[in-house]
């Protein structure tokens, strides 16, 4: 078995998930700050 043409696939899956959670994350603090910024609660 190739171990090889399996081990890449999956790496940079696990990659792309993680960036895209971190993009998650981003999006979610600028809609808290933009909640802030109109009402001024947190």
């Amino acid at each position: 078995r190739d171990v090889k043409g399996v081990v890449e696939p999956i790496l940079l899956l696990v990659l792309a998930i993680r960036h895209l959670e971190r993009m998650a994350d981003h999006a979610t603090n600028i809609g808290q700050r933009v909640i802030y910024i109109v009402t001024g609660h947190r």
